[in-house]
This record gives C-alpha cells, sequence and structure tokens, in this order.
C-alpha cells in the first residue's frame, strides 16, 4: 500500500479554527482519555532529534493491537502490516483511531 493509495483523511467543511493556547497538550489528552477509562491510549514521542528538526506527538485511542518494538526503524513497516491485517485503504481505518497529532518547531 503506498501513499497514494490513500484517500483524503479530511474535509475541511466542518472544521473549526481554534486558538493554539486552548488546545490541550497531547499528555493532557492522554491524562483525560485514561481519567474516563479508554482502554486503549497511545503516546508517541519523537526524541530530541536532529538539529532544526520538528519534533512530533501523536496520541492514539481505541485500538486493541499494539505496535512495539525496540528497533524504531521496524516500527514503519509494523505499521505497514498492521494496516494490511485490518484492510485498511484509508486512515484512519475502523479499528484505529489517531486523535492528535502535534509538531513542535525546533
Amino acid at each position: 500500500m503506498g501513499i497514494g493509495s490513500l484517500t483524503p483523511l479530511l474535509s475541511w467543511d466542518d472544521c473549526e479554527k481554534h486558538s493554539m493556547s486552548t488546545v490541550p497538550s497531547p499528555r493532557r489528552v492522554v491524562a483525560w482519555a485514561l481519567e474516563r477509562g479508554e482502554e486503549y491510549v497511545a503516546l508517541l514521542e519523537s526524541g530530541e532529534g536532529l538539529p532544526g528538526r520538528a519534533r512530533y506527538t501523536i496520541v492514539g485511542l481505541g485500538a486493541e493491537d499494539s505496535i512495539a518494538s525496540d528497533d524504531i526503524l521496524s516500527v514503519f513497516s509494523m505499521l505497514r502490516r498492521f494496516l494490511e491485517k485490518m484492510e485498511c485503504n484509508t486512515l484512519p481505518c475502523r479499528d484505529m483511531a489517531i486523535v492528535l497529532v502535534g509538531y513542535e518547531a525546533v
């Protein structure tokens, strides 16, 4: 499955603009989900990274399956296999929800 096979993820028609100061931090989103009994919560944060690069944060909820590896380079191929197993041709698919993606400019 290549990037070209994915359908658009968002329709901007129903989106609302909010000040960045009103958006909770990714860790607060995770804490909120856990406080409300969400069983499956994931927080993925990049490390310091290379100078001049952005750091990213991803919060996912509601997926029973997990992707874990000591080798960070293998995570992408594991994610691809997970999506193929789920027969997802769009993101998010029926068994996965990525609820927050954040970038911090360095």
